[in-house]
């Protein structure tokens, strides 16, 4: 005997569907993670990706900093 499962879909999902303010992402947390996860992997492209990231989200918020004063 065989049994055969699968769920329904009611609706499309898109983009729509997930809710965040750009504004309270913390990008240096997102990729701290992402390179956590290329280091476990030994992905060595994405690490220098994520470290070329991070370094990039550093001066982008010392420069929103500098001109916010």
């Amino acid at each position: 005997m065989v049994f055969l499962m699968g769920c329904a879909i009611t609706r499309d999902h898109g983009p729509q569907d997930t809710k965040f303010k750009d504004s309270e992402r913390n990008w240096l947390e997102i990729y701290h993670r992402e390179l956590i996860i290329c280091i476990n992997n030994g992905d060595r492209e994405g690490f220098y990706f994520f470290m070329q990231e991070i370094q990039n989200e550093k001066r982008r918020i010392k420069l929103s900093e500098e001109t916010s004063e």
